[in-house]
């Protein structure tokens, strides 16, 4: 990672930041359009990765990490 690709970074952080502040001076949009825009996403989403969306490696394993330690307490305690 060099100096550029921290100034696109910050770039983009910023960019972000002033398109939240400007839909929030705008308002809030009326709940049909919110649910609108879910459907769009979810379906973009559908088209760029497939339906069903595939597991995200991280939270598959944030799962299994909890349900380890899950397993573990209940173990400890059923042992008291």
């Amino acid at each position: 990672m060099d100096r550029e690709d921290i100034r696109r970074w910050v770039r983009q952080r910023e960019l972000a930041a002033q398109r939240e502040q400007d839909e929030l001076r705008a308002g809030n949009p009326a709940p049909g359009e919110v649910f609108e825009r879910g459907l769009r996403m979810i379906a973009l989403a559908g088209r760029l990765h497939g339906w069903p969306l595939p597991e995200d490696p991280l939270d598959v394993e944030q799962d299994r990490e909890a349900y380890l330690r899950w397993a573990r307490l209940r173990r400890a305690l059923a042992g008291k």
